[in-house]
């Protein structure tokens, strides 16, 4: 419909023909559900992340609901106390951020500063050591994507018992209706429902191989961006195509 209705629009500019395509409706198509893990999925998927930067990627695309493009833009002192800052497509955010959570992003720090990426590779590579997880997990009916994983994130929390709008937040969709924007709730409401309801956290708890503790202290909101556990880096490089 969209070539014959740019082929007929150019003629009739250029030529004078006549449009048949203006009496043609456009075609409707009902929009498919985005690509998900089942829970089952999402705790074998948990289950064979190992090194910090597999924790890191997976914290940023399922537990926080990044996009790819905000994993790549995130420095390290954009991750605070109990809170991270997201550069969004559209707009800055701040997030809430559980103590774990935080910790697994620190493990890269390396002695690095705050204006440092996390991930000092390109989204791409990122890309690809999540794919690498998908097939360790055996999953191959569904996309291993990092936004795969942020849809995951965002189904799972309603199953869990989360509300949708906080959901809605959560997850920073740009097309929030007026009545989400005066309803929002503040970072410390947001916070507490995380630590409710956020989606890995819920699986961990469930898998035995992972850590029995997932709640952690929260801190008060002071600025510090130091850990105590900074370990080197331990990766797969991706092959380079030719």
């Amino acid at each position: 419909w969209k070539a014959l209705s740019a082929l007929y629009k150019f003629t009739s500019d250029a030529y004078g023909v006549r449009n048949p395509m203006l009496k043609i409706e456009k075609p409707r198509f009902k929009k498919k559900p985005g690509q998900r893990l089942s829970r089952d999925q999402a705790k074998r998927f948990l289950s064979v992340v190992g090194t910090d930067l597999e924790w890191a990627l997976v914290t940023c695309y399922f537990g926080l609901r990044f996009r790819r493009v905000e994993a790549e833009r995130l420095r390290l002192g954009d991750i605070k106390s109990d809170y991270i800052i997201v550069q969004g497509k559209e707009r800055t955010e701040e997030l809430p951020l559980l103590p774990l959570l935080r910790d697994m992003l620190l493990k890269l720090q390396n002695g690095r500063g705050p204006l440092s990426p996390v991930f000092p590779i390109k989204a791409d590579a990122l890309a690809y050591h999540t794919k690498q997880l998908f097939k360790r997990a055996g999953i191959d009916d569904v996309r291993g994507s990092p936004h795969t994983l942020r849809n995951t994130a965002g189904r799972l929390w309603l199953t869990y018992g989360g509300d949708d709008r906080a959901n809605r937040q959560l997850l920073r969709h740009g097309n929030r209706t007026m009545t989400d924007h005066y309803s929002e709730l503040n970072i410390d409401e947001l916070y507490v429902l995380e630590e409710r309801f956020n989606p890995m956290l819920n699986l961990m708890r469930e898998l035995p191989t992972t850590l029995t503790n997932t709640t952690g202290v929260r801190e008060t909101k002071a600025d510090s961006q130091s850990g105590d556990a900074i370990s080197t880096w331990n990766y797969e490089t991706p092959p380079t195509t030719v």
